[in-house]
């Protein structure tokens, strides 16, 4: 088995326990299992899409959060290869959807050793989801908080805390327009969530 290992140094549960301390897991993990010389790709989301599409492998082993893990799941479609998403994020909704611990040791291992399944993926436009997708102030918040972890002067933090008070403060309805089927629903609401 080929493994490609991915960890977003800006998610949640990375920052909070270290890249390295992950790498090390998922190395030690990997070897027990007779798979020697991941390809291991350590940076922002970005990064680990680029990697995910211009690397050969069986399984991605993904440390990030979920919106890290629907990035990845995108840049893997036509390709022979499984994902194997680990709870690295800040709130890991897809890892609790499929049951996986939120302990990264035991999801890990449990992927590993258990049978790849499928599961389902939706689109939304151009971008692919897993288990959900937002819309709205939700969404904005979520960015501002992004912008908090990414900000490196007083300036970029000041930007990130005005952005995160105009998502909660101005958080008005918005119309949007749902296509289910051949059906059109029109609703106004400040968060939309497709689940």
């Amino acid at each position: 088995m080929k493994a490609l290992v991915l960890i977003n140094e800006k998610s949640g549960t990375v920052l909070s326990t270290g890249a390295e301390n992950i790498e090390e897991t998922i190395v030690r993990e990997l070897r027990e299992r007779s798979v020697t010389d991941p390809v291991i790709v350590t940076g922002d989301w970005r990064a680990l899409v680029e990697a995910a599409q211009s690397t050969t492998f069986d399984v991605a082993i993904c440390a990030g959060g979920d919106g890290t893990q629907a990035a990845v799941a995108q840049a893997l479609l036509g390709k022979d290869a499984a994902l194997l998403p680990l709870p690295c994020g800040t709130v890991n909704l897809l890892c609790r959807d499929l049951g996986l611990s939120l302990d990264i040791e035991e999801a890990l291992k449990a992927g590993l050793d258990g049978a790849p399944r499928r599961i389902d993926a939706g689109l939304a436009g151009k971008r692919v989801f897993l288990n959900n997708i937002v819309f709205g102030a939700y969404a904005e918040l979520a960015e501002a908080r992004e912008d908090l972890r990414d900000a490196e002067s007083f300036d970029d933090l000041n930007f990130a805390l005005v952005s995160a008070a105009n998502a909660l403060f101005h958080a008005d309805p918005v119309e949007f327009d749902v296509h289910i089927g051949k059906r059109k629903v029109s609703l106004e609401t400040n968060t939309l969530i497709v689940s």
